[in-house]
């Protein structure tokens, strides 16, 4: 068979410039000046997003737990699992958007700022509205379908928490984001975090003599608050909108709204959704599949080392909470020297962290896992320890990922996800019957590093592109230097 020479010099290249990416990345990662510049930046909305994830996951959960009984919880889990399906469509992601699209229109034309901001909130009350219909119409029935029939108020009220007080919450958060303004969101963040706490514990005390319904209800009560807290926090930041001295030349984003902005947010978004949705398929697939094949015990134990992933991923997104909008701002004002230069920073820092905190696991496992979960949970180690090995090839391709946002590219990254789906399944099917939770990682493994490899592929154009811009600035510069 033929060789086609033209094709053999295209992958030798793409070889090359995977290898070269590689490299690179490992040079960023030992770049400790570079530690110290991401964390003097990041500092507010990493300790916010820790201590509100922390809050809010393992707080709520072992405060219900210890107070409620274990079977008492176990339907408040089921509660919330029934729940969190409306959630699903409630999860349309405004909130990936918003940010960027915020922080563009600053750089390039104020008078978007009104209308992005109207769009973007139409968008989330009308995503809440569909859930909560969703709800009304189909709680009671799915609450039978998971034999918690008796609970189906409390799954309407558990929806009314996830399903329209949280994402309103979120999303003037993002709003916050998008003006840049890192010490705000972090308050917000902390504060809704602590509201929703403290609730959930008074309904914990009470629950004997309030039950589930008293529990949510007092739940519901701290996202109200803390939607309260966030609206109060982005008028501040986002004064001018509710003002009708600025642009007085504008239309008040009350009024009729401009369609343009909402079908800009509709065509950026729709890709994006795949995310969670392609996310929660591959978790209840794959959760469903062990609990058949393995029982209940490395169902818990694959948990677990999920858990641990999501924990490294609670950096990650605290760190593009500042990075997001200052690389939209970025890119629209074609600074690709400065571009380049933070994305490497970035990378190299969110990478070491990762293969740091990988290498803890895969190492040492044995004594991390027992030491934060239980001597009982010992069964879950060799998961934890793939998921260590998982860690940096997610976070390499989550960075590359982000560059699809700055650049408007979202179509990869449902593409990308598509793709993780379709190997994840396949290889979890193969591999959990003869290795229960380990099983599991390794569908996780399997598909991050193909779904690392097809984003640092596609990226390419866009450094190519930033590339073009930093050497064009740098000719502006020698030119008036001469």
């Amino acid at each position: 068979m033929a060789v086609d020479p033209a094709g053999t010099a295209a992958e030798c290249r793409e070889r090359r410039s995977l290898i070269a990416s590689a490299r690179a990345a490992a040079r960023e990662s030992i770049d400790f000046a570079a530690y110290r510049e991401v964390a003097s930046q990041v500092k507010y909305p990493v300790a916010a997003m820790l201590v509100s994830q922390t809050v809010l996951g393992f707080g709520v959960a072992a405060a219900l737990s210890r107070v409620l009984g274990a079977r008492a919880f176990g339907e408040y889990a089921v509660v919330m699992t029934v729940a969190g399906i409306f959630q699903l469509a409630a999860g349309f992601p405004v909130e990936t958007g918003i940010p960027k699209f915020l922080a563009e229109a600053r750089q390039e034309r104020a008078e978007a700022v009104r209308g992005y901001y109207a769009a973007g909130l139409r968008l989330r009350v009308g995503a809440c509205a569909v859930a909560m219909l969703l709800t009304a119409v189909l709680a009671r029935w799915l609450s039978g379908v998971y034999g918690i029939a008796h609970l189906s108020q409390p799954v309407v009220l558990g929806s009314l928490s996830l399903c329209l007080l949280a994402p309103i919450s979120l999303y003037y958060l993002a709003c916050i984001q998008g003006m840049e303004m890192p010490k705000r969101w972090a308050t917000g963040s902390v504060l809704s975090a602590l509201l929703v706490f403290g609730l959930a514990v008074l309904g914990a005390v009470g629950f004997g003599e309030w039950g589930h319904r008293g529990l949510l209800a007092l739940m519901a009560v701290g996202w109200a608050l803390a939607a309260a807290v966030c609206v109060g926090l982005a008028r501040g930041a986002l004064g001018f909108l509710w003002a009708r001295t600025d642009w007085r030349s504008e239309p008040d984003w009350r009024s009729e709204p401009d369609w343009r902005y909402v079908r800009d947010l509709i065509r950026f978004l729709l890709p994006v959704w795949l995310i969670p949705l392609l996310g929660f398929g591959s978790r209840t697939i794959l959760k469903s599949y062990l609990a058949v094949k393995q029982g209940p015990v490395p169902v818990g134990q694959f948990e677990i080392a999920l858990t641990l992933l999501l924990h490294l991923g609670t950096v990650y997104h605290a760190c593009m909470i500042v990075f997001v909008p200052a690389w939209a701002r970025l890119y629209a004002r074609r600074d690709g020297a400065a571009l380049m230069r933070s994305i490497s920073q970035v990378r190299g820092a969110l990478l070491g962290v990762a293969a740091v905190y990988g290498a803890v696991l895969a190492l040492g496992g044995q004594w991390v896992v027992p030491a934060i979960f239980g001597a009982d949970q010992a069964g879950a180690v060799p998961a934890a320890r793939i998921i260590g090995v998982v860690m940096p090839v997610m976070t390499g391709g989550w960075v590359a990922a982000t560059t699809n946002i700055v650049s408007s590219r979202t179509r990869i990254m449902g593409q990308a996800n598509i793709i993780w789906f379709c190997i994840a399944i396949p290889v979890g099917l193969v591999a959990i019957p003869s290795l229960g939770a380990a099983g599991g990682s390794v569908s996780f493994l399997a598909a991050y590093g193909v779904f690392t490899w097809f984003y640092i592929s596609r990226a390419r154009p866009f450094f190519r592109e930033i590339g073009v811009w930093a050497r064009e600035q740098q000719g502006d510069s020698a030119a008036g230097s001469v």
